[in-house]
């Protein structure tokens, strides 16, 4: 699984729009769903619900979205913790 593409189906999940999560990651709304839908046949299950101007997501995705953000975390977690507790981003 694709790191950048984990952070960008978390974009997806925390605004709940394609678009928006676009915008926040510097990339097309034609892409998010790209990744989303790439991610979506690995795991063979669909993470999002989509409708006409917003996604959300379904119960599989829900659970998912909490471990990827966890482990989103730990990855920043170490991150600071190798550069010596400094808490800058």
């Amino acid at each position: 699984m694709n790191l950048n593409s984990l952070k960008i189906v978390e974009s997806a999940a925390r605004h709940q729009n394609f678009t928006r999560a676009g915008e926040e990651q510097f990339i097309t709304a034609s892409a998010v769903s790209q990744r989303v839908k790439g991610l979506e046949d690995q795991l063979r299950f669909k993470i999002f619900q989509r409708r006409k101007n917003a996604v959300s997501l379904t119960p599989e995705g829900e659970q998912f979205i909490i471990q990827v953000r966890e482990a989103l975390d730990r990855i920043v977690a170490a991150g600071m913790e190798a550069r010596g507790g400094d808490h800058e981003h």
